[in-house]
């Protein structure tokens, strides 16, 4: 395990929705997620910036591990966050990170990390070991955006400009526009409880189901088809992140949140549920965003 990461090992009682709300005595687990009742616009939103010692206001990916941290990939490295203090590690503290410039970071079943940059293509770290992936081992492009482990043991890998790529014992299976991508950008990656597999692209929102793929765009209510973001909610909901603001997809219906609304800025980078079922906004310039009930 990589260094930064074994002064990580304490058994964290206090998960980070407990360091943002002391006042509760029950632990994040037992929390209910987002009511889907309410407006997006109704949430308690809370907002962290560079004042509060966010490293930079670009959040362009975020992650709980299983030790209750978040996780945060900016252009200025791997930042982990325990919902008070932000720790940053990059090339200048770190050699296990190649490229400060972090787009998507994942936990394994061993509880090693997946993180893709930009330009380096994506980067194992395992027990102390790294091991670098590029087109030279058949990645199809080193623009890594965004990175997904799948329930049959895959790892999905989306790249800029390459399509996606399913990483499965060493070999890599390639999803471009010639399979019936609309983009060969693949901002984003999410498989829901049916185990399909949705993909955020620069010309709209994919579903792979059984091998077929399907397009969602703005005619179907979305209010930007460049889709930087997915996620899959506790609740059942998708939680969808464009150019144009946040979209939450349940049950068939699309309901959006945008800086009308007090979200920081309309092009959101990533979104995420954390286990006490508030959701974590990434903003381009417009800081880290919370809706919580």
């Amino acid at each position: 395990m990589p260094r930064f990461l074994l002064r990580l090992r304490i058994l964290l009682v206090i998960t980070l929705a407990a360091a943002s709300c002391a006042a509760s005595a029950q632990p994040a687990s037992a929390s209910p997620p987002l009511d889907p009742k309410k407006s997006i616009n109704q949430y308690v939103h809370d907002v962290w910036t560079v004042d509060d010692g966010l490293p930079q206001n670009s959040v362009q990916a975020i992650l709980q591990t299983t030790d209750g941290y978040l996780w945060l990939g900016t252009q200025e490295g791997l930042c982990r966050f325990d919902g008070v203090r932000f720790v940053l590690y990059n090339r200048s503290n770190t050699v296990q990170i190649t490229n400060n410039d972090i787009r998507a970071i994942l936990e394994d079943a061993d509880h090693s990390l997946w993180v893709g940059t930009f330009g380096g293509g994506l980067v194992h770290l395992e027990e102390g070991r790294i091991s670098n992936f590029t087109v030279k081992d058949g990645l199809p492009s080193n623009n890594v955006w965004t990175l997904l482990k799948a329930s049959d043991g895959g790892i999905w890998i989306g790249t800029s400009g390459g399509g996606a790529s399913r990483l499965h014992n060493g070999k890599f299976t390639t999803l471009t526009t010639s399979n019936g991508l609309p983009s060969d950008d693949v901002w984003a990656l999410c498989e829901d409880a049916n185990h399909d597999i949705w993909l955020a692209t620069s010309k709209g929102l994919c579903k792979l189901h059984d091998g077929k793929l399907t397009v969602m765009t703005t005619s179907e209510g979305l209010p930007d088809n460049n889709i930087l973001t997915i996620s899959h909610g506790r609740g059942g909901s998708l939680w969808v992140g464009t150019s144009g603001g946040l979209t939450r997809f349940d049950e068939g219906k699309l309901k959006s949140f945008s800086a009308k609304d007090g979200l920081g800025n309309n092009i959101v980078n990533c979104s995420f549920e954390d286990s006490a079922g508030m959701v974590w906004i990434g903003t381009r310039g417009g800081g880290l965003n919370r809706l919580r009930n």
